[in-house]
C-alpha cells in the first residue's frame, strides 16, 4: 500500500488574488442554461484545437526513414572483432530491425526505409574514383552484408581504395570526410520528411563537427517538434583505425592509421526527425539490446515540442462518503490558514491523506464537453463529517507516452504542464451573469498539481485507486464551501465557477543530459600527444610495437572524440535559445449547492 501526507506546503495557492486573474479578466454573459455557456465554449474550442494540433504533431504519415552508413574502412575493425559478437554489431541490427517494424505509415509514421553508403561512380571499373553517398537496398546490402570485408572502402581484399578528393567550384582541391559529404553542393540528408539516422566514428578529417551541426541546425529551424537524439557508445574494435590530424599544407587535412589496433573505439548515432518518432526509435533501439552499459542516450529538443498534447481528466467518485469520524483521529481538525473560523468550519487534517473526492453528492461530467465538471456540494448522503464544509475534488489524467517523466511538482518552472495559481479564477453567479467572486471568497480554494505514480489506494477504505505503473497528472481542488448562512464566505443559494488554467509547452530543461557525452569528448591536444607516443611516424603507427604505457594511454584517447563537445555546446546553444509556444487549456467546475442541505 502507498500512502503519501504531504504537509500544507506543497499546495500550489493558499490565497489566489482577484487581481491575479491574468488569462480571464473576467466574464459577463447571460445565464443560458444555468452554466456560463460562451465561457465553457470557448475553453472547449481551444481544448479542441489543441487536441487537433497535438494530433497532427504525432501523425508522421509518409516520413521517410534514411540511413545514413560510414563505410570507410575504419569502420570494419568494429566489425571485424569477436565474429561480430559485439555492442555494435547488435546496436546496428536494432537499429534496422526497429525500423522495419516501424514501417506503418498510419501509426507509427514511416513510408519507406532508405540507406545509403559511400560508393564510387564506377565500382566495376578498377579506378579510384570519387566516393559518394549512394542509395542501396536497405534489407539486401546493408543489413546482410554490413558484416562483409568488400562492404567497406579501402585498399583491402575485395575492394580498392577509392578517394576523398573533391574539386570544390573555385577550382580548388581538397580532401572530403564523409560527414562533410553529405553536404556537397548544398545538399542537406537531414530532410524535414526524413527520420534519418547517420552511423559513424566521426573521425572527420581536422575533427571538423560544424558542417554536420550547420545541417542538424538548419533542419531544427524548419521543422517545429524537430528533436536530435545522440548515442555515444565504445565497442571493441580489431583492425587499421583512422584518426584525423591537423593539417599543415593549404590542401586539405590528413588522416593517419594505427595499424593492428586492438582495444575498444567510440562511435555514434546521429538522429533527426520529429520528436516523438525520435523518441519510439530510440526506446525501441534500448529495448532490443537491452541498454548496453556502454551507450550513452541524449536528446536535444524543444520544450514545447511534445508538450501542447492536451491532458484528458477524469474526477474521482466520493471516496469518503459515510466514513466513520474516529477513522480520522476522533474529530482532531486543523484550521487552515486562510479560512479560520469557528465551528464546524475547521478542517480535519487528514483530508491531505485523501486522494478520492469527499463531502460531494454528485459529481458528473457536463455534457458535450471535456474537462468541465459540475459538482454538487455536500452536506448529503456524501458527507464526511469530520472534514465539515470543506468539499474536495480529485480528477486524474494519464500522461501522454513520452512525458511520464517530465511533470515536475508544484508549478515550478521546470514543469512541461503547470498551474500558475494567480491565474486561477473563482466566479459566482448573479441574477444575469457571472463575475469573478470576492478577493476573500478566492482565497477558499486550494489546487494541488502533480505527477502521482501507481499503484496507490485510498486512505481509510484501501480502495485501488491507480493500478501498479500508472502514471497520472493529479489535480486536486480544496473549497471551503461554507456559506455566509453557516459563518462562511460562500452566498447563499449560489452557484460559482472555477477555471482552472494548465499551461502546455513550458521549457522543461530539455538539455540536462546532455553532460553525459562528456565522457566521450576528448582535448585535442592530449589526443595528439597520446597518438604521437605511438611506435611510427608521420602518417602510420604500430600498435604491437608500441610500449604498454604508450597503448594505456592511446586506448582512453580512441574511446573518445576531440571537438565533440563542440557539437553538442552547439545543439545547446541552440535549443537553448528557443522559446516554445506556451499553450493553454482549462479545467473548469461549476459549483452547485445541494438543495437538500441546510443551505
Amino acid at each position: 500500500m502507498r500512502w503519501k501526507k504531504p504537509g500544507l506546503g506543497i499546495w500550489l495557492a493558499a490565497v489566489l488574488a482577484i487581481a491575479g486573474c491574468g488569462v480571464r479578466d473576467g466574464v459577463s454573459e447571460t445565464m443560458g442554461e444555468g452554466i456560463p455557456t460562451e465561457l465553457l465554449d470557448r475553453h472547449q474550442k481551444e481544448l479542441e484545437d489543441l487536441r487537433i494540433l497535438s494530433e497532427g504533431t504525432q501523425d508522421k504519415a509518409g516520413t521517410v526513414f534514411r540511413i545514413y552508413y560510414d563505410n570507410t574502412r575504419s569502420m570494419m575493425g568494429y566489425v571485424a572483432v569477436e565474429d561480430g559478437n559485439n555492442v555494435y554489431v547488435n546496436l546496428l541490427d536494432a537499429a534496422l530491425d526497429q525500423a522495419t517494424e516501424m514501417l506503418d505509415a498510419g501509426k507509427n509514421g514511416l513510408e519507406r526505409m532508405e540507406a545509403y553508403v559511400l560508393t564510387d561512380s564506377n565500382p566495376e571499373d578498377g579506378i579510384n574514383q570519387e566516393l559518394a553517398w549512394t542509395q542501396i537496398d536497405a534489407e539486401g546490402s546493408l543489413h546482410n552484408y554490413f558484416m562483409t570485408e568488400s562492404f567497406y572502402t579501402g585498399s583491402h581484399e575485395g575492394h580498392r581504395e577509392g578517394t576523398l578528393d573533391h574539386v570544390y567550384a573555385d577550382g580548388t582541391v581538397k580532401k572530403a570526410g564523409p560527414l562533410t559529404r553529405l553536404f556537397l553542393d548544398g545538399n542537406n540528408p537531414f530532410a524535414k520528411d526524413g527520420l534519418t539516422v547517420v552511423v559513424s566514428d566521426l573521425m572527420e578529417q581536422e575533427f571538423d563537427l560544424n558542417t554536420i551541426c550547420d545541417g542538424i541546425i538548419e533542419y531544427c529551424r524548419k521543422t517545429e517538434d524537430a528533436a536530435v537524439g545522440i548515442v555515444a557508445c565504445r565497442s571493441p574494435f580489431a583492425g587499421q583505425l583512422s584518426v584525423p590530424v591537423f593539417s599543415d599544407t593549404s590542401t586539405g587535412s590528413k588522416m593517419v592509421s594505427v595499424e593492428d589496433y586492438e582495444g575498444e573505439a567510440a562511435f555514434y548515432y546521429i538522429i533527426t526527425g520529429p520528436d516523438n518518432l525520435v523518441e519510439t526509435y530510440c526506446d525501441g533501439i534500448r529495448k532490443k539490446t537491452g541498454d548496453p552499459k556502454q551507450a550513452v542516450w541524449c536528446m536535444f529538443r524543444r520544450a514545447g515540442t511534445s508538450c501542447h498534447v492536451p491532458l484528458t481528466f477524469e474526477t474521482v467518485r466520493n471516496t469518503m462518503a459515510g466514513i466513520s469520524d474516529e477513522v480520522f483521529g476522533g474529530g482532531e481538525t486543523q484550521a487552515p490558514a486562510n479560512a479560520r473560523r469557528q465551528g464546524e468550519g475547521l478542517l480535519n487534517a487528514h483530508v491531505y491523506d485523501v486522494w478520492g473526492s469527499a463531502n460531494v453528492n454528485d459529481l458528473t461530467v457536463l455534457a458535450g464537453r471535456e474537462n468541465a465538471f459540475s459538482v454538487t456540494m455536500g452536506p448529503g448522503i456524501g458527507s464526511c463529517g469530520s472534514f465539515g464544509n470543506f468539499i474536495l475534488v480529485s480528477a486524474y489524467a494519464d500522461l501522454p507516452k513520452g512525458l511520464e517523466t517530465v511533470l515536475g511538482r508544484d508549478g515550478a518552472q521546470k514543469d512541461v504542464y503547470r498551474i500558475v495559481p494567480s491565474e486561477v479564477c473563482l466566479y459566482e453567479r448573479n441574477e444575469q451573469d457571472w463575475v469573478l467572486a470576492d478577493k476573500n471568497v478566492q482565497g477558499n480554494v486550494q489546487i494541488r498539481f502533480e505527477t502521482v505514480e501507481g499503484s496507490l489506494e485510498e486512505y481509510a477504505t484501501g480502495d485501488q485507486l491507480l493500478a501498479a505503473g500508472r502514471r497520472v497528472a493529479y489535480l486536486r481542488v480544496l473549497l471551503d464551501a461554507g456559506t455566509e448562512k453557516d459563518g462562511g464566505l460562500l452566498k447563499d443559494n449560489t452557484d460559482y465557477l472555477l477555471t482552472v488554467p494548465i499551461h502546455m509547452a513550458m521549457r522543461a530543461e530539455p538539455l540536462a543530459d546532455a553532460g553525459k557525452l562528456d565522457a566521450f569528448s576528448a582535448n585535442v591536444a592530449d589526443y595528439r600527444v597520446a597518438l604521437e607516443g605511438l611506435a611510427g611516424e608521420d602518417a602510420q603507427y604500430f600498435w604491437p610495437e608500441s610500449s604498454e604505457e604508450a597503448r594505456q594511454e592511446a586506448a582512453v584517447q580512441f574511446c573518445r572524440t576531440p571537438k565533440l563537445g563542440l557539437l553538442t555546446q552547439r545543439l545547446e546553444n541552440f535549443f537553448g535559445q528557443e522559446t516554445p509556444v506556451d499553450y493553454i487549456a482549462y479545467v473548469d467546475y461549476i459549483f452547485k449547492v445541494n438543495q437538500k442541505s441546510k443551505r
